[in-house]
């Protein structure tokens, strides 16, 4: 299992961060050698756009070309839409990096020692599928 945090400066449309989000974690398992990928998110919007086989338009278009494009390197990738309830994994990363310039990842563990104050972070995701990286910015 992978984790990354990358801080995401001047953009202010959730979708948008939300589909760099996933561009960013699909360079990060591609760097790792991951072969078989599941990437989860919980911008419905992102997602549906990364499922459809329709060249996308909109706004976040260029960002969802690219992730469509890398696609083409991994022996499979499926892309999860899960409701942000189950996601506060993500959720409780982005909160603690708010603010931070730097990226930080994290290889065969979660951040739960690096967020003193939240939930564990065990306790709120998956079992450990080291195929699985939550969409973590």
């Amino acid at each position: 299992m992978g984790s990354c945090a990358y801080p995401v400066k001047n953009v202010r449309d959730l979708t948008t961060v939300e589909a760099y989000a996933c561009l960013k974690g699909v360079v990060f398992v591609e760097e790792m050698g991951f072969g078989e990928v599941i990437v989860e998110g919980d911008s419905i919007t992102a997602i549906k756009k990364l499922q459809s086989p329709e060249n996308d338009r909109s706004l976040i278009g260029v960002i969802i070309s690219k992730i469509k494009e890398k696609t083409r390197r991994f022996r499979s990738i499926e892309f999860r839409y899960i409701p942000r309830g189950p996601n506060e994994v993500a959720h409780a990363v982005a909160a603690w990096r708010r603010g931070c310039n730097s990226s930080t990842f994290w290889m065969e563990e979660t951040p739960s020692e690096d967020l003193q104050g939240t939930q564990r972070l065990e306790e709120l995701g998956e079992e450990n599928d080291p195929r699985i990286l939550s969409e973590e910015y």
